[in-house]
């Protein structure tokens, strides 16, 4: 749809109901458990009961997050420890990539630089 003010035409963007896709997302007012999302933020209290519960650390007293980027990041912190937990988005990196920077950061280890030694699940 075009307005013709003066010598320019302006393109106007088409009616709402025209850019959703009703096959992308069905009916929206029939889906009541769930909701379509583009970003969104995990709960840090479930998050710290899930890393406890995963991974061989002590007790976690605290996990805030504390960046979004390409990856969400989250300070958790334990009794004696304090350590960045990385959350990548859904299909950000693929299997591969990842494993690719997991032996990377071992490589990191193996060579006396142990600033960040990732955990293994």
């Amino acid at each position: 749809m075009a307005e013709h003010t003066g010598d320019t035409r302006v393109m106007l963007p088409q009616p709402l109901e025209l850019l959703i896709s009703q096959k992308r997302f069905g009916d929206i007012k029939k889906s009541k458990n769930t909701f379509p999302v583009v970003c969104s933020t995990l709960a840090s209290d479930a998050l710290a009961l899930l890393v406890y519960s995963s991974y061989e650390i002590e007790l976690v007293k605290n996990c805030q997050f504390w960046r979004r980027g390409l990856s969400d990041v989250y300070l958790v912190e334990t009794l004696n420890e304090l350590y960045i937990l990385r959350v990548s988005h859904h299909h950000w990196r693929s299997q591969s990539e990842i494993e690719f920077e997991l032996e990377f950061l071992d490589f990191l280890k193996k060579q006396k630089y142990s600033r960040c030694i990732p955990f293994k699940n």
